[in-house]
């Protein structure tokens, strides 16, 4: 038993991180050849050929010293599930609801103040009606969730109820198995439609292709999928000890980050905060108006009011105060009280799960179907709104923002367009000597960056070599040219002893100090006065070129040393013209254009985050725009505080990351775990973050962001199931319009939230006035419902429909604007002058109706009166609501361009025509006259001026 526990436990002869670190930064070809793969597969008793021994004691050893594959592909199964989906314990936490609580308590109020004004019979009668409607509110919200909550339930069990199988070699026999049972050191045999298991080492293969767009082997990633051809893997690392899981862990511990079909949207947070404050207002109005009933109903009765002061200011005040709830209690009708409950419970409804989430979805359901114009699919609804509330985005090299060697640079050798095959060598030996120069200059400014860089992909230009091999003699720099005096040493001077003078700068200052020039065939030819003035013209064409970010010349003029001791000056006369090279811009216009868009007019911050090195970043971020040169921009923290090594950001503190973040636009050598830290420190500083990516390792951070994107048709499946959208391209012009679509997206859902608000909270007011000071509410709890139903969704639609693209956010946009777009400062001051406004004209109606209109109606036709005319005013809000802060509501594409809103409104005019005389029908009452329509037509459209009146007052 001893010996078996021995064997059990005995380690390997290599641990889990040497082999991590021994294939790092390396390609297949170097690893293979260096014979690391087969030392490592020793080290974890492999044999590449025949696989490990399938005897359970093995396997058992291997799971107990590298851990098991127990967790699944699937990063649902490692997050929690959401609370019971049964239908009764839904119910049981919509009444623990503080609003429920509160709604409760109003109807509880009621239903005593009915009991003591209309007897037992009646009041239990009444009441019961209040709880019946508070009752179904709850069933219905509660069924709504439920719902939900299934169609998310069935998704998530349907991806992970496939279970994956693989193949692997064990004692020579190709055997499949389940992804929980391989362990290290097993040989996976991965074919066509695999997904990869484990971490591990590629050993040999045909045209593998993986999904993730990472051909980085020998690495092999968990969760990537093989799109084509068949290889054999090492596995490494398994469970909890793969990079990807290692990663995961680090994510927030916020279940709705963990979870994907459960993450929250900011559009989603925002609207139950807003949702929540305004059901709270409105209750506890409520509650305190019918806490007064109830206590002037019990405490002064229906006639213990004594007219006769007794004197003294507490009588005065009694007196006052009697007066006021006597007549309030005087006026009520036997059940407006109970139908007051009624119209909150309809409010509280419409506003939480019924009309207000419909609204939202239509506004969201159109914005989706538009998304495939931006080459786009949203994986749900409210990300079409997420990406509208982005503040900053972390992404990597695009397809358009990748460094093209082709278009950064023309050479020109006299005035022909060199094809370098067909340039003579020494010609060529001649520019590769003069171009490597500018690496001894350690002020050069970036572009000299960029000819290197450009000249070693071109050229073959490689100026470390020269700084080993050759001696700087003498050298000039000033701030149109630079010259240098330099000597071959050792072997590498082939017994040339002349010293080599080279200068290079603004091709008009360099010409002028040639007389020498040689053709692409290394032939020297005299720079007459006819060529130079060739070579003149030939440099203003060239110049002139729109293209042309800066054209560098090169000359040079061999200097014959007679002996050690003889000093040759740096001349600057009698060169020999070597060529010209012109640097281009290496980006088009349109990707510095949506790179300005998101910096300066949409506020968004741009991390690019590269595997590069700092020096083909820094190239990267110059010539696309993303920073400034020197001088150009100021940097609290300097120039280079933009352009950081990703070790640097990594081994920093959290405190230290949180203070560079905001500097840092671009980060070279960068890992998943720079991307995912960069991700969490903007987070924390409260940014709404976007995160793009394609490959398997990019999932973590895809998770971690507000909004994941993954971009390319081949990016894998995996970062697509962790993704919020899928970009089918890998440009980052396509990333920023479907920001800017988000940010109109996001526009469009504000308009429809102050029309929805304005709505509820005209009504909400009017009936509060109304039962204070005339005894009965004019608008009733049926005829809301009727309203909300035609403004939330025919409204919803008008709005949804007239989507600009012109439509942004604030230059200088900030995370704490955005992170309560729906209801802004704004929003509240036209909600605030039109709810003012429909109040005094309403209620003066109500009360004064034939005194100020000057018709003979009764209470019910005035109420009906009122009614219509509250109907056409949300009308006009609808109207006003097509721009929230320009004063003319026709800007941009007007209403006679827009015949979709056009149609929509008249519906609404159609359908509040049929409905006021359904309603005169069955209530046997007047019908409106022409009179009547006038006049609810005009207290209606004084809504405009209203909105206008609105719009001027300044917000800071």
């Amino acid at each position: 038993m001893e010996e078996t526990c021995d064997r059990e436990f005995r380690r390997f002869s290599i641990e889990q991180e040497t082999v991590k670190k021994l294939a790092e930064n390396d390609s297949y070809t170097t690893f293979h050849q260096s014979g690391r793969i087969q030392a490592i597969a020793a080290s974890l008793e492999t044999n590449l050929d025949i696989g490990i021994s399938g005897q359970e004691m093995e396997l058992r050893r291997r799971r107990q010293v590298f851990g098991s594959n127990g967790l699944t592909l699937s990063l649902e199964n490692n997050c929690k599930h959401p609370a019971s989906l049964h239908f009764g314990r839904l119910i049981s936490d919509s009444i623990k609801d503080s609003t429920v609580i509160l709604l409760l308590c109003c109807a509880t109020l009621s239903l005593l103040l009915g009991i003591k004004r209309n007897g037992f019979e009646q009041g239990i009668l009444d009441g019961a009606m209040v709880f019946v409607v508070i009752s179904s509110v709850v069933c219905i919200s509660s069924l709504f969730r439920f719902v939900k909550n299934w169609i998310n339930e069935l998704l998530v069990s349907k991806r992970t109820s496939r279970r994956a199988a693989v193949k692997v070699m064990r004692d020579g026999r190709v055997r499949q198995i389940a992804v929980s049972e391989v362990v290290v050191g097993d040989v996976v045999c991965l074919q066509t439609g695999d997904q990869v298991p484990a971490d591990g080492l590629f050993v040999h293969g045909k045209n593998l292709k993986l999904d993730d767009g990472d051909d980085k082997l020998p690495c092999i990633f968990t969760g990537a999928k093989v799109v084509g051809g068949e290889c054999s893997m090492l596995v490494t690392s398994v469970g909890e000890n793969t990079e990807t899981s290692m990663l995961m862990k680090l994510l927030s511990k916020d279940d709705r980050i963990n979870r994907q079909d459960y993450k929250e949207s900011k559009l989603q947070i925002s609207v139950d905060r807003m949702g929540s404050r305004m059901e709270k207002i409105w209750l506890s109005l409520s509650l305190l108006v019918i806490v007064v009933q109830v206590l002037g109903c019990f405490a002064w009765g229906d006639d213990d009011h004594d007219p006769e002061p007794k004197g003294g200011v507490r009588s005065t005040v009694k007196e006052i105060m009697g007066e006021v709830v006597t007549k309030f209690i005087r006026r009520q009708g036997a059940t407006s009280h109970n139908r007051y409950v009624e119209m909150l419970s309809i409010l509280v409804f419409v506003s939480r799960d019924g009309l207000l989430p419909i609204g939202l979805f239509i506004c969201l359901a159109y914005a989706s179907k538009k998304l495939p114009c931006f080459r786009a699919t949203a994986r749900n609804l409210p990300v079409c709104s997420s990406l509208g509330l982005v503040t900053a985005i972390c992404t990597g090299k695009t397809s358009d923002l990748s460094l093209d060697h082709a278009n950064m640079a023309e050479l020109w050798i006299a005035t022909d367009n060199s094809f370098i095959k067909s340039t003579s060598a020494d010609v060529l030996d001649a520019l590769r000597e003069a171009i490597a120069t500018t690496s001894y200059d350690e002020a050069a400014v970036d572009d000299d960056d960029a000819l290197l860089l450009w000249a070693k992909e071109f050229l073959d230009v490689d100026g470390d070599k020269m700084k080993q091999n050759c001696t700087v003699e003498a050298f000039n720099i000033s701030k149109n040219r630079a010259g240098l005096l330099l000597k071959w040493n050792g072997s590498e001077s082939d017994g040339d002893n002349s010293v080599h003078i080279h200068w290079r700068g603004s091709p008009e200052i360099i010409l002028s100090m040639c007389t020498h020039y040689l053709d692409r065939h290394g032939t020297l030819q005299t720079l007459d006065e006819h060529k130079r003035d060739a070579f003149n013209n030939f440099i203003r064409d060239i110049e002139a070129n729109h293209h042309s970010l800066r054209c560098i010349s090169f000359a040079c003029k061999r200097v014959e040393q007679q002996n050690e001791e003889e000093i040759i000056e740096l001349t600057e006369c009698g060169l020999t013209w070597l060529g010209l090279v012109r640097l281009k811009s290496a980006y088009a216009s349109e990707v510095k254009q949506a790179i300005e868009d998101c910096r300066e007019s949409a506020g968004i911050k741009i991390k690019l985050i590269l595997e590069d090195d700092i020096n083909i970043a820094r190239l990267i971020a110059i010539n696309s725009g993303l920073i400034l040169k020197p001088g150009a921009e100021d940097h609290s923290n300097g120039y280079d505080a933009a352009v950081i090594e990703a070790s640097v950001f990594r081994s920093s503190s959290e405190e230290t990351r949180s203070l560079m973040v905001d500097n840092v636009r671009v980060m070279a050598n960068a890992s998943p775990l720079d991307k995912l830290l960069m991700v969490q420190c903007l987070k924390q500083k409260g940014e709404v973050v976007a995160v793009t990516g394609m490959s398997t390792r990019d999932a973590p951070s895809l998770k971690e962001a507000d909004v994941g994107v993954s971009i390319g048709e081949r990016s894998a499946q995996f970062a697509r199931d962790c993704s919020d959208i899928v970009i089918l391209d890998e440009n980052f012009t396509t990333i920023a319009a479907n920001l800017k679509w988000g940010r109109c997206v996001c526009n469009n859902i504000r308009k429809f939230i102050q029309l929805h608000l304005t709505v509820n909270a005209a009504a909400f007011a009017v009936n509060l006035v109304a039962a204070i000071f005339c005894g009965e509410i004019p608008l009733e709890p049926f005829q809301l419902l009727w309203v909300n139903l035609i403004m939330d969704v025919l409204g919803a639609l008008a709005l949804a429909a007239p989507v600009s693209l012109r439509v942004q956010l604030p230059a200088h946009a900030t995370a704490a604007a955005s992170a309560s777009p729906l209801a802004n400062k704004t929003v509240w001051r036209n909600i605030i002058l039109q709810v003012l406004y429909q109040v005094f004209v309403l209620s003066a109606t109500q009360l004064k109706g034939n005194e100020l209109l000057q018709v003979q109606a009764n209470k019910t036709d005035l109420k009906a009166i009122v009614f219509n005319s509250f109907v056409l005013c949300q009308v006009f809000v609808l109207i006003n609501a097509r721009e929230i802060e320009a004063l003319n509501i026709f800007e941009g594409k007007g209403l006679h361009q827009n015949p979709w809103f056009l149609v929509i409104v008249g519906f609404i005019f159609i359908l509040d025509i049929a409905v006021i005389e359904m309603v005169t029908v069955v209530t046997h009452g007047t019908r409106m006259d022409l009179k009547d329509w006038c006049v609810c037509i005009g207290i209606a459209v004084m809504t405009l001026p209203t909105g206008l009146v609105a719009k001027c007052i300044p917000m800071p």
